[in-house]
């Protein structure tokens, strides 16, 4: 072959396989935003009040690490390898209610003088409570190590509040009384509910530089904001017109959209929501029925169910609810079997769609066509 033609065939090589790598990229981001085609189910260890073993899942971080509650203990770890986090009292319980991405810790200890908000980090157990506080509890943590919650102050009414690297900032509400903080992202959005003045309901709310704003509702009179993704799409839950029922909820840019609940069903709650938008949460299937672990694309809701294996649904398991989601898109999904009371998590990752692992091959095919030809081309 002429020099000029192997150049030619060189750059037309050079162009496909960019293009083709190019588009691999975008199909598998594309994967992960949309619901995949099946899951790969992982059991967490087994609890089984009978023999006084507790396992809780409370939230998954992008690397897949998982924190919650382990036999009276907070824990954090993955792929099985799950530990205690320190403790500075034998006699304390613990819980972990949210890790961030560098695998920092919150939630609360408790122990005979009281529950206290707490964080984990770098191997140390730090108390967040102070004297001030009659009861606190840390719900959230993002990447600046910014952690929200809710503490009792002197009146009893539980405030929702912010701890910024050893300061403290009670956080407004919107009639001076009672509420909480659930959630925050690395741009610093808050999310939560404070209660309503006149009947003590609670109302969905974010803060914002430190002001207050009610979330619109689905036309009843109470709702909590659960959770905020990093682009500030914020999930949760509300009561319908006439607050005959509830129904998972998202809220982008203060406008809510009802995501509705499975086929049948009448109630629905969203737990947690991932950059892509897609939320996790619980829904019934039929009036009054049990709930179901849900996922929710936009407003299309997926009963999780249709992915547990025979011989557990044989067995009675059904996947209850869906606790967490992270960026990848594994969901942490607690199981239930009633006839055998107990109480079982785990641990779902999204097969990706096929046409993803044909990219894959094909953009390492003409790589390597690409390397052969250029190992065959002379310098000259």
């Amino acid at each position: 072959m002429k020099t000029k033609n192997k150049a030619a065939l060189f750059s037309y090589l050079t162009k496909i396989t960019i293009l083709t790598i190019g588009t691999l990229h975008f199909t598998c981001q594309s994967a992960i935003a949309s619901e995949p085609i099946g899951y790969s189910i992982q059991k967490l260890p087994t609890a089984n009040p009978v023999n006084n073993q507790h396992f809780f899942a409370a939230d998954i971080n992008n690397s897949g690490t998982l924190t919650g509650h382990w036999n009276g203990l907070a824990f954090s770890g993955s792929d099985s390898s799950f530990q205690h986090l320190p403790f500075s009292n034998i006699n304390q319980y613990s819980y972990g209610s949210k890790i961030n991405e560098a695998g920092q810790v919150v939630g609360f200890t408790q122990s005979a003088s009281g529950t206290s908000a707490t964080l984990w980090s770098a191997g140390q157990v730090i108390n967040l409570h102070n004297s001030n506080m009659e009861f606190s509890r840390a719900n959230s943590i993002n990447s600046a190590g910014n952690i929200v919650g809710v503490m009792s102050n002197e009146s009893h009414y539980a405030q929702p509040v912010l701890w910024d690297h050893g300061s403290v900032q009670r956080l407004p509400t919107l009639n001076g009384r009672g509420g909480t903080a659930t959630d925050i992202n690395n741009s610093g959005l808050i999310v939560g509910a404070v209660t309503n003045s006149t009947d003590d309901n609670h109302l969905p709310v974010y803060w914002k530089d430190s002001n207050v704003f009610e979330l619109a509702s689905l036309g009843g009179k109470s709702g909590w904001a659960t959770a905020v993704n990093s682009v500030g799409t914020i999930a949760g839950f509300s009561s319908t017109a006439g607050d005959l029922t509830t129904h998972a909820v998202t809220w982008t840019n203060g406008i809510a959209t009802d995501l509705g609940t499975l086929a049948g069903g009448d109630y629905s709650i969203a737990f947690d929501i991932n950059k892509a938008g897609t939320t996790v949460g619980r829904s019934t299937y039929g009036a009054g029925s049990a709930t179901r672990a849900t996922l929710w694309t936009g407003t299309e809701a997926s009963d999780l169910n249709q992915f547990l294996d025979q011989k557990s649904l044989s067995e009675g398991w059904i996947f209850e609810e869906a606790v967490a989601i992270n960026d990848l898109g594994q969901v942490v999904v607690q199981g239930r079997n009633s006839a055998w009371g107990l109480r079982q998590y785990y641990l779902l990752t999204p097969v990706p769609e096929p046409a993803v692992w044909q990219l894959m091959l094909a953009a390492l095919g003409l790589g390597s066509l690409f390397s052969y030809h250029k190992r065959r081309t002379p310098n000259s």
